[in-house]
């Protein structure tokens, strides 16, 4: 207020006249008019800008929350399957597929790169033995898989939690 009568104490030696007076009040009317419509619609796009805002944070939220549900419910998994790594079905499920066949022929592969068909050694260990390593590899591969599996997805939650949480603090 106090700018616009030092300009108008500055322009005073140039009006001669009232008209020119109320002119020049109207003028800065305007200006002071247009300043204030910008005002209020700068407050209304910060004011959707923040509710754009704050339904991203919801959602974020949620997402959060989803996300330590399945969080908790993996690692639920993770230890049920840790507990029932011995479970007697699977492992009779196993057995019964596991095609047993001895070795027939062997690959040796030399120093100079040339490869040699070798007969395997006979008798070393017992037919039964044998039946119980390879069923015992065939139930470590799926165990295995499983914790690989398992795993996989617990990286994968982890990671999404970590990205969701560096969203939330950028908010």
């Amino acid at each position: 207020m106090d700018k616009i009568f030092d300009k108008f104490i500055q322009n005073a030696d140039n009006i001669r006249e009232t008209w020119q007076i109320v002119e020049f009040f109207e003028e800065e009317f305007k200006k002071f008019k247009n300043e204030v419509n910008d005002y209020e619609n700068n407050i209304t796009k910060e004011q959707e800008m923040l509710k754009a805002i704050r339904a991203e944070y919801l959602e974020i939220q949620d997402a959060l929350k989803n996300a330590k549900i399945d969080l908790e419910r993996l690692q639920e998994q993770n230890k049920n399957l840790e507990t029932n790594i011995y479970d007697v079905d699977s492992i009779d499920n196993l057995r019964k597929n596991i095609p047993i066949r001895p070795l027939e022929k062997v690959d040796i592969r030399l120093k100079d790169g040339i490869v040699v068909k070798a007969n395997p050694a006979r008798d070393v260990y017992s037919k039964e033995i044998a039946e119980k390593y390879l069923i015992s590899l065939k139930e470590l591969r799926a165990l295995k898989s499983k914790l690989m599996n398992s795993d996989l997805e617990n990286a994968k939650l982890k990671n999404e939690i970590k990205d969701i949480k560096a969203e939330r603090k950028v908010i």
